[in-house]
């Protein structure tokens, strides 16, 4: 797992149909189901995957949670489930590029500083 604000340093040893294989060159660990920023490619996966979708359906609303915080929005339909109300954190360069997009659709954002 890559702590908090520590940073895994990748170099890129092949790119071939949709995946990437990389070497990490520090000390840092990358552990399973954790975000790996590729500046300038448009990534192609749900921001809310069908579990985050089912806990908030199951557990969330029924439990009146104020509020939900998401991480990864890329753009504005990333929220377009049950009209989220939450914080949005915008990690990567598409998430910027969409901003205004993204800023229409939520209640409050926060950007990453290496975005």
């Amino acid at each position: 797992m890559v702590p908090s604000l520590s940073l895994c340093f990748l170099a890129i040893l092949t790119s071939d149909k949709g995946t990437v294989r990389c070497r990490c060159e520090n000390t840092a660990v990358l552990a399973e189901q954790k975000n790996v920023n590729l500046p300038g490619i448009v990534v192609d996966l749900p921001t809310l995957t069908e579990k985050d979708k089912e806990d908030i359906l199951k557990w969330g609303v029924p439990n009146k949670i104020d509020m939900i915080a998401l991480s990864f929005v890329r753009k504005g339909s990333d929220l377009s489930f049950q009209k989220l109300l939450g914080i949005c954190l915008v990690e990567n360069q598409e998430g910027v590029i969409n901003f205004d997009e993204i800023l229409r659709e939520t209640d409050s954002l926060m950007v990453a500083l290496e975005s």
